[in-house]
Formats: C-alpha cells, sequence, structure tokens
C-alpha cells in the first residue's frame, strides 16, 4: 500500500513540474524572440565591404557606401537600388532634413550632391581631401563636411567653400560620429571617441573625465544626448553625458558591458534610446576564417545583452536604425546590406 501512495505522489508531483515548466516555456516564449527578425537582404552586383549606412528621414530609403566607390540608394518600398557612381571609395553619405536631396563624400576628395527621386547628380565640389563625415544645415542651405580635424562649410545655392574653421583640441586618434539635431533645433554635434564638440562653432562641448588606456574603433551617442558608447578591442562601455552652465560638459564612465571577446567596428543607440546595437567581427585567429561577426543588442538602460545575431553572417562595418526604431540595417564586409526588424517585445517593455 505504501509503494502505490508513494507511486502515485511521485506521478502527481512529476506531473505539476512539468506543467510549471510549459507555463514558464510559454511566457518565454511571449516575452519575444531571442534574436532579431531577419526581414530582407538588400543586395547588388560587384558589391564590395560597406562603409556607410543612412536611412531618409521618411525611413523609406537607405543609402549604402560601398569600398568600389559606389553609393547604393534603395527605395524599400521597391526593393529596387539606384548607383550613384563616385570616381573612387565612398566615405560619407547622407540626406537632407526633408530628405528629397543626399550629399556623398569620395576618398578623392569630391562631395556630390544628388536627387533622392532619381539619382541624378545636382552639383559636384572638389574638396582638398576626402570627408570623413557630412551634415546638411536645417534649411539645407549649407552642407559640412569633416576633414581631418577641421570643419568645412560649403554654400550649396553658390557651389563653393566659405568658411573652414578648426575644431578645438581635435582628437585625430578617435574615429567620429554625427549626433543629429532635433528637428526643433540647429545644433548638431560631432563626436569624436568620448568627446563632443559643437557642430557650428568647433568647440568642445563635452570633455572626458577618465583616462582613456585602450583604443577606441567606434562611439555612438544617444538621441537624448545624456549617454555616449565607445567600443574596439575592449568591451563596450557607457558614458553618462552632463552639462553644467559654468563649465563644460563632462563625459563620465557608467558602465562596461558584458559580451563575448570581439572586436566592435560599429556603435548605434536606437532613436528611442531604448537598445544599442554593437557590430563586430571576431578574431580570425579564433575562428580560422576571416569575416566572421555579427550583432549585438544590448537593453537600455540596463546594459544587458539581450541578443547575439551571429548565425550566416559577417563582420558588420556600419549600422543604422530606421527613425521609427523599427529596424535595425547592418552593412557587412561582403557587400551585403540586411535589414532587421526589431521585436516589439524589446521596446514594449519600456512602453508599460
Amino acid at each position: 500500500m505504501n509503494y502505490m501512495k508513494n507511486c502515485g505522489l511521485r506521478i502527481i508531483c512529476t506531473a505539476l513540474l512539468l506543467s510549471a515548466f510549459g507555463i514558464w516555456c510559454k511566457a518565454a516564449a511571449e516575452e519575444g524572440p531571442p534574436h532579431l527578425e531577419n526581414r530582407t537582404v538588400l543586395a547588388s552586383k560587384h558589391a564590395r565591404r560597406i562603409q556607410s549606412l543612412a536611412f531618409s528621414p521618411d525611413g523609406k530609403k537607405i543609402l549604402a557606401g560601398e569600398k568600389s566607390g559606389r553609393m547604393l540608394l534603395w527605395d524599400l518600398g521597391k526593393e529596387k537600388s539606384i548607383v550613384l557612381e563616385h570616381i573612387r571609395w565612398v566615405t560619407a553619405g547622407t540626406f537632407n532634413s526633408d530628405g528629397k536631396r543626399i550629399a556623398t563624400a569620395g576618398v578623392g576628395g569630391e562631395i556630390n550632391l544628388w536627387r533622392s527621386s532619381d539619382g541624378g547628380k545636382i552639383a559636384s565640389f572638389a574638396g582638398d581631401s576626402f570627408a570623413s563625415a557630412l551634415f546638411f544645415s536645417q534649411d539645407s542651405k549649407e552642407l559640412t563636411s569633416v576633414v581631418r580635424g577641421e570643419m568645412h562649410f560649403w554654400d550649396l545655392q553658390k557651389g563653393e567653400k566659405k568658411l573652414t574653421r578648426k575644431i578645438v583640441e581635435s582628437p585625430t586618434n578617435y574615429p567620429l560620429h554625427i549626433v543629429k539635431a532635433p528637428v526643433t533645433s540647429k545644433h548638431t554635434m560631432l563626436g569624436f571617441g568620448p568627446f563632443l564638440f559643437d557642430g557650428a562653432t568647433g568647440d568642445l562641448s563635452y570633455r572626458c573625465l577618465d583616462n582613456i588606456d585602450h583604443v577606441i574603433a567606434c562611439s555612438a551617442t544617444s538621441s537624448d544626448k545624456k549617454r555616449m558608447a565607445t567600443g574596439g578591442d575592449d568591451p563596450v562601455m557607457v558614458w553618462k553625458l552632463s552639462f553644467s552652465p559654468w563649465d563644460r560638459g563632462t563625459a563620465e564612465r557608467v558602465v562596461t558591458l558584458k559580451h563575448p571577446r570581439v572586436h566592435i567596428h560599429s556603435l548605434a543607440f536606437s532613436p528611442d534610446d531604448k537598445i544599442l546595437a554593437a557590430g563586430y567581427e571576431r578574431d580570425r585567429r579564433a575562428t580560422g576564417r576571416a569575416w566572421v561577426g555579427g550583432v549585438l543588442i544590448f537593453d537600455l538602460p540596463s546594459g544587458k545583452l539581450i541578443s547575439d545575431q551571429n548565425e550566416r553572417i559577417v563582420a558588420v562595418r556600419s549600422l543604422a536604425f530606421s527613425p521609427d526604431s523599427t529596424l535595425l540595417a547592418t552593412g557587412d564586409a561582403s557587400g551585403l546590406v540586411t535589414l532587421w526588424k526589431i521585436p516589439d517585445a524589446w521596446r514594449k517593455k519600456k512602453d508599460k
């Protein structure tokens, strides 16, 4: 009799455990997939390494710069591309505020203006050297190119350079990223590693409080300008940006993110500042193959790693989020541009 009772209790306990496990699995599944959802891959013939990516303000087009000297303009609705030819390697590309014009720069120093509707060339300027970044003024009457620690201001109506301004205390050993100005502001900032400079004057706006003892290969700043991220051979670091009316702003290291040991090539905050994406490449000595990489996704502000997308992906060199934060575009070393759909669960958790 006791044997039968013990067997019955074991069966009941096992059933309860299996039921609890099933409920846990269902709840975990409802929280959202552990990986990004692959939406589509944009590819063109003879494509080479993607160096730059930019979405149009309405999120319907994407600009991809190749090492081969071509800038590809993709219409996401039609999934067709227009080729904007450069003489040499494309180094930068951007849309103006209404998305009707495009500016691109190449290694030879040339700067071209294009119509985004049909890819027709509007004008071409001969720069002194290749620009590492470009951005339009809010009224689209001026274009600023950043060249080796200098800002060159171009009058687009006259088609000539009107001013060259030195970036104060320019840390040329750091990579550059552009912090786009909000629609309601004319203020654009230039980020060099853990430093931020005024995009109109070149003056230092934020300085780093910590001593930097490692190489920074990429950096990005959140849309609200409260956080900055830096990456390279060392783990991704997040910095807190603060500003006082009596002194320049400061960049103070807050947290070092935990993730697999990889080389970070690119960083991007989503426009809603809810996630941080990092494109990486694994050490070829460890993998035995070149260009093995992927994308890391971190939750903000916790900094927790929520996804490591590394299946059938080569080294990711560039990243860009769509304006509504629902898509992530990645450009890799093989010349492919992949659009990933951001799971709703990752964004809705913050909206509750």
